[in-house]
């Protein structure tokens, strides 16, 4: 005879019922119940022989917006150097190549670069930042978001920038920062700088009135 008697079943569980409660986030992150309002820029920050560095669009919401920026590669590096990552990327910003004289025999394919022992993606990523016309800015030091002073209902009281996605490959990426609040009217100036690619801290002054009067033309779908 067996030691072990059989295990009877487990008796079946009954899902329990959990109301999922929503509410637009005020301050964060965009709303995930929101079309956003689409402003274009298009306008570069800097670039090297091999990657441009631009500021694409703003995508506008009623509690801030997101900067889009990109990173376009030249379609003349070796087809290897396009299928990387963006650590990948990064050291094709800070390679040279010298097309070959006539007659020369063409330089050897090379294959993607390896990134430098201690170097992290987040250290090679460009910085951000921006300034609003009544003089206060965001993403210029090391603060975290959430270390920023908040009113009595838990919201900044001056700006903040975070990273919030990005990706991309084949030549083409991309990086998305969401600042909090809505701009003051006057002047939007945005600020980068890519160390790794050499290119230094420049910026675009935009309008705030634009964005200001973009996030009247938001769409939101659940509130």
């Amino acid at each position: 005879m067996p030691f072990f008697e059989p295990e009877s079943p487990s008796p079946a569980e009954e899902p329990a019922e959990t109301e999922r409660v929503w509410l637009p986030p005020r301050w964060d992150r965009p709303s995930e119940g929101t079309l956003p309002a689409v402003v274009g820029v298009s306008r570069l920050f800097g670039r090297t022989e091999n990657a441009a560095f631009a500021l694409d669009h703003l995508r506008v919401y009623p509690n801030g917006f997101q900067l889009v920026l990109s990173i376009v590669t030249s379609p003349r590096l070796p087809p290897e150097m396009h299928m990387g990552s963006f650590t990948t990327l990064s050291l094709i910003a800070t390679s040279e190549t010298t097309p070959p004289e006539k007659g020369d025999a063409a330089p050897p394919p090379r294959s993607a670069p390896v990134r430098p022992r201690g170097r992290g993606v987040f250290e090679m990523a460009p910085r951000v930042g921006i300034r609003f016309s009544n003089g206060q800015t965001a993403g210029n030091g090391p603060q975290s978001m959430f270390d920023v002073p908040k009113d009595d209902d838990g919201v900044p009281t001056q700006p903040v920038i975070v990273g919030s996605g990005g990706g991309g490959g084949g030549g083409h990426y991309r990086f998305e920062h969401w600042v909090f609040p809505l701009p003051p009217p006057g002047p939007l100036e945005v600020f980068a700088q890519w160390p790794v690619a050499d290119i230094g801290e420049t910026s675009i002054v935009l309008s705030g009135d634009d964005v200001r009067a973009a996030a009247r033309n938001a769409i939101v779908l659940w509130s």
